[in-house]
């Protein structure tokens, strides 16, 4: 049997839907057997999820939106025994619809990927793939895994985002993997925008997509942009033209709400913002080289030395490959 709940709102403009005219409406959502969600106006309308999700950012009742973004962001469901179905949230977009890929390997920084993928999930008119050399179980530096579901193969050739997080070790080994740099180097000919978060941005510059751009990563290698011919820029977030760049690891959650406003406008991403609560109050006010000791930020690059060594060695064979 199905659930039903209703909820009464005032609508502040004119709702262009049939069969609501008025502006006081009944929305009621139901449950059924199948687990399906299905909403209903009072005056008979059934909307899907893409709907309600249209609909409601043309409401300037903030309640509503509210409401309804919480219904549109449940991607699980209990089916009765204890545990949850995924349901395909992409299936009932178009074959064509934009496509956000957002690159893992071996070795990687999981924030970097997860703090910005929390917000382009929000986008429900984009299908998100987790791309890697192989589809499967990827482990970041710290351990725990990513499964990939797209390969560099399978990944279209047209994009509108191409991502890539950073790490160390990782990041290096990715760098100068040639099938890596080669996909970098192809999707972001015609990707509409083109965006990394930490050392991240030194795979794109390895792949030639950063020259003569303003970028950033984190503080202990952001100068190691100008050996792939980038202007580095001591910011949180830096955006030239189509590329778009976040400093270190949690920088990813700023980037991340920046290019949800530019994909899918302020209104919407401030709303995310608010439904994910997306407040930073730190203890310590200690998150950049300025505000921190300098023996601290000292201590921070050597722990990196022998990357940094790393990386200014392969931008010099890369150079001399050229000559």
């Amino acid at each position: 049997m199905a659930r039903r709940t209703c909820e009464r709102f005032q609508a502040r403009r004119p709702i262009n839907w049939p069969q609501a005219k008025a502006t006081q409406h009944w929305l009621c959502h139901e449950r059924n057997n199948n687990k399906r969600l299905l909403l209903r106006w009072s005056g008979g309308t059934t909307m899907n999820r893409r709907d309600v999700l249209k609909a409601g950012l043309t409401l300037s009742a903030f309640t509503p939106m509210l409401g309804w973004m919480n219904l549109i962001a449940q991607q699980q469901y209990n089916n009765g025994d204890g545990q949850l179905d995924h349901p395909d949230r992409y299936k009932n977009l178009p074959a064509d619809a934009p496509t956000i890929a957002m690159v893992i390997y071996e070795g990687f920084t999981v924030l970097d990927l997860i703090g910005p993928y929390q917000f382009l999930w929000a986008l429900m008119d984009r299908r998100v793939r987790i791309v890697a050399k192989q589809k499967g179980p990827i482990t970041a530096d710290t351990g725990i895994q990513i499964i990939a579901d797209t390969t560099f193969d399978e990944c279209p050739k047209d994009l509108d985002v191409l991502f890539v997080g950073g790490g160390t070790e990782g990041t290096l080994i990715a760098m100068q993997d040639e099938e890596t740099r080669k996909f970098f180097a192809d999707r972001g000919k015609r990707a509409n925008h083109i965006v990394s978060v930490c050392t991240g941005s030194l795979i794109l510059g390895a792949a030639g997509l950063l020259k003569g751009k303003e970028a950033t990563g984190h503080f202990a290698a952001r100068d190691l942009l100008i050996e792939f011919g980038a202007k580095p820029v001591n910011k949180r977030t830096v955006e030239d033209g189509n590329i778009m760049t976040g400093a270190g690891v949690s920088a990813g959650l700023d980037l991340g709400l920046a290019l949800l406003a530019k994909l899918g406008g302020e209104d919407y991403a401030k709303l995310c913002q608010l439904f994910f609560e997306y407040d930073p109050d730190p203890m310590f006010d200690y998150g950049s080289p300025e505000k921190a000791k300098k023996e601290d930020v000292e201590m921070s690059i050597q722990m990196v030395e022998p990357f940094r060594e790393a990386v200014k060695q392969f931008a010099r064979e890369i150079r001399h490959e050229k000559e």
